[in-house]
């Protein structure tokens, strides 16, 4: 079951005994939380992109003589397709340093068909190698950036309910700096956590669709 934003702040002010009123306003709560719920995104998207990839592909349709074309707000592109009316093919990343021998009139440039694009990814958007020298229909599967919650958001139900203590106790780590409190033993939950994490979404990647542990709380991990 998803869980919003004031859930998890809920949840911060009970593990660190903070009462309403405490030492932190709601708003400052709400923004540690959202700090932390965006590194916790990027750990998964660092692991295993896939888990958070958009459920629908992106498409682009190219113009001829322009090669770069903007990209809705995104972490990190996953896998680029190209559709060639009735298939689609995988297309892969051109390495930055052998990216000119992709030029379409490099004495480099191998004998390929349509489908055996490159793509380079760049800020906001992306380079299609060869230069497109007439209109071509891409397909690029994505991982959006977070994007902070108010009170009433679900948090992504894409992330496991018991992956969002990561973000719990990495602010429970700020509130304990804040109120002078020692923050270790927030730390070892968190990096205990970290390791469950990885874990199980490495296993996702490499297609093992169960990890013994996955589900446990964190308690029980912790308590072993």
């Amino acid at each position: 079951m998803a869980k919003t934003l004031a859930t998890l702040k809920t949840e911060v002010r009970d593990i660190c005994d903070e009462d309403v009123a405490g030492f932190i306003t709601d708003n400052q709560l709400g923004r540690w939380l959202n700090s932390s719920l965006g590194r916790l995104h990027d750990l998964v998207v660092d692991v295993n992109p896939q888990m958070l990839m958009e459920r629908d592909a992106y498409q682009i349709t190219t113009t001829a003589n322009e090669d770069t074309y903007e990209l809705p707000e995104i972490k990190k592109i996953v896998a680029v397709d190209y559709y060639d009316g009735s298939l689609y093919h995988h297309i892969s990343i051109a390495p930055m340093l052998e990216r000119n021998l992709y030029q379409s009139n490099s004495p480099y440039y191998p004998p390929v068909s349509d489908y055996q694009w490159r793509y380079i990814s760049v800020k906001n958007g992306i380079k299609i190698i060869p230069t497109p020298t007439s209109s071509y229909i891409f397909y690029i599967w994505y991982v959006k950036k977070y994007e902070n919650l108010n009170d009433s958001d679900n948090v992504s139900d894409a992330i496991e309910d018991e992956w969002l203590d990561w973000a719990v106790y990495d602010t429970a780590i700020k509130v304990s700096i804040r109120n002078e409190d020692n923050p270790q033993f927030f730390m070892a939950l968190k990096s205990d956590l970290e390791q469950k994490i990885r874990q199980y979404a490495s296993r996702n990647l490499l297609g093992l669709h169960y990890a013994p542990d996955a589900h446990r709380s964190h308690w029980e991990w912790h308590n072993e």
